[in-house]
C-alpha cells in the first residue's frame, strides 16, 4: 500500500463495497458501516490506528451514509515500513481488532448491558461457553475464546456475597471486563489474552485509565487489575512500581493461570 507517498505494510481490517460474485448487491453490506462507526464511537483505539477509504484517511464520524456506495473499501488497522516489520506487533494487533471484527460482521453479542451510568452490579456468575463458531464460505472455524475464559475463572474467585459486573457498559464508550464493589468501592478488571504479562499490561494500562478517570463514579474507583496468564517478571515488578509512583488509583497485575 502507498500512503503518505511512502511504501508501506497495512494490516487489519477491511470492508469491501466493490460488486463481486458473493455480493452482486454491495447495499447488504451498508449496515457494517453502520456497526463501525458504532464501534469506533464506543471503544478507545490506542495512538498508530488509521481509518482510511480508498487512499484517503478520515475519521471515524465521516463514516456516513455517503460512503455506502458500490466501489468503497474501508479499512481500519496500522501501517509500517515493510523492512521493519514486527511480527509479533501484528499479531497483538488482530487480537487487539477482533471484537470489532465480529461486532462489524455479526452485530451484536451476548455481552451483557448492566446500566452503566450507575454500574448497577447485578450480573451473570458465568458467560456462555468459550468456544465459537462461524461458518465462512465452506470452511469452519472454531476459535476457542480464551478472553471468555479467563473471565469465568476470574469470576469464580468471588464468594456469592460479592457485588459485582461483568462486560459492565460505560455511558463514555467501552466496557469493563469486570467490576466489583468491595467496601464501597469499585475494582476495575481488564482480562487480556497476550502471552506474556508485559503485553497484558500494556494493552490493558491505557484502557483502566480511561475508565477510572474519564468517568465521574458514584463510588470511588480503588483499584485497577490486569488479567492474564503471563507470569510477572523483575521488569513488569519495577514498571508496575513506578506506575503506582506516578498514578493516584493502584495498579496491579493478576494472574489467572493455564
Amino acid at each position: 500500500m502507498n500512503l503518505y507517498g511512502d511504501e508501506v505494510f497495512r494490516y487489519g481490517v477491511a470492508l469491501s463495497l466493490e460488486t463481486s460474485r458473493s455480493y452482486p448487491d454491495p447495499k447488504i453490506l451498508f449496515s457494517k458501516i453502520d456497526r463501525l462507526r458504532t464501534f469506533l464511537s464506543q471503544n478507545n483505539f490506542s495512538f498508530g490506528f488509521h481509518l482510511t477509504v480508498g487512499h484517503d484517511e478520515i475519521e471515524w464520524t465521516q463514516l456516513n451514509d455517503s460512503l455506502k456506495e458500490a466501489g468503497k473499501f474501508v479499512f481500519f488497522g496500522k501501517v509500517c515500513d515493510p523492512k521493519n516489520l514486527d511480527l509479533e506487533e501484528v499479531l497483538l494487533t488482530f487480537e487487539d481488532l477482533l471484537e470489532l471484527y465480529e461486532y462489524v460482521s455479526f452485530g451484536d453479542t451476548d455481552s451483557l448491558d448492566l446500566n452503566a451510568g450507575s454500574l448497577n452490579l447485578s450480573g451473570a456468575r458465568r458467560l456462555a461457553d468459550g468456544t465459537t463458531k462461524y461458518e465462512l464460505g465452506r470452511r469452519e472455524v472454531e476459535r476457542r475464546a480464551e478472553h471468555r475464559t479467563i473471565q469465568n475463572e476470574l469470576m469464580g474467585l468471588f464468594d456469592s456475597n460479592t457485588r459485582l459486573g461483568v462486560e459492565v457498559k460505560r455511558e463514555t464508550g467501552g466496557m469493563v471486563d469486570l467490576v466489583t464493589e468491595l467496601d464501597g468501592n469499585y475494582h476495575f478488571y481488564e482480562v487480556k489474552t497476550c502471552v506474556t504479562a508485559r503485553h497484558c499490561i500494556r494493552e490493558a494500562i491505557g484502557q483502566l485509565l480511561d475508565y477510572a478517570f474519564r468517568s465521574v463514579h458514584s463510588r470511588p474507583v480503588a483499584k485497577l487489575i490486569v488479567v492474564g496468564r503471563g507470569t510477572l517478571k523483575p521488569d513488569d515488578e519495577r514498571y508496575l512500581r513506578k506506575l503506582n509512583e506516578l498514578i493516584s488509583v493502584p495498579i496491579e497485575y493478576l494472574q489467572i493461570p493455564q
